[in-house]
């Protein structure tokens, strides 16, 4: 039987929302598919390990997003696993984390500037004939800089 080894990171700070929900269905589709699966809870304490084959983050606050942006920096693995081209399931902060810059205290921090494209611009600053002007986010804080 195949084996799948899902690491959910930093469940102690990113998992205000019971995002570990996420890992849980992934495993349990892997199961009725036949495929041996696994959850490594990986915490703040933690090394990331870059062998597992897929990884989620969870969200959290301000509070929380500023732990998790430092302590991924901190420690490789999770960078090492996406250079190997494993996937990475993130919502909420943990997506905010990977992102060039996030909001945290009323500040912009830097984040993980992991994407290889830069952000959708404020659908504003599109002219109203682009295709992307509907794909655009459209939240105030994307926003901000219009």
């Amino acid at each position: 039987m195949p084996k799948l080894t899902i690491g959910l990171v930093l469940p102690d700070v990113l998992g205000t929302y019971g995002d570990d929900g996420n890992a849980l269905v992934l495993r349990e589709r892997a199961r009725r598919r036949g495929i041996d699966a696994a959850i490594e809870r990986i915490m703040l304490d933690d090394d990331v390990p870059p062998t597992h084959d897929l990884y989620t983050l969870g969200g959290g606050e301000d509070a929380a997003q500023l732990i998790a942006a430092a302590r991924l920096s901190a420690s490789p693995g999770l960078q090492a696993a996406a250079a190997d081209g494993k996937p990475i399931f993130a919502v909420c902060a943990g997506l905010q984390v990977l992102g060039h810059t996030f909001r945290a205290h009323g500040n912009e921090v830097e984040g993980w500037d992991f994407w290889t494209s830069p952000p959708l611009p404020c659908p504003s600053a599109l002219p109203a004939s682009s295709p992307r002007r509907r794909r655009a986010p459209a939240s105030p804080q994307s926003c901000r800089s219009h």
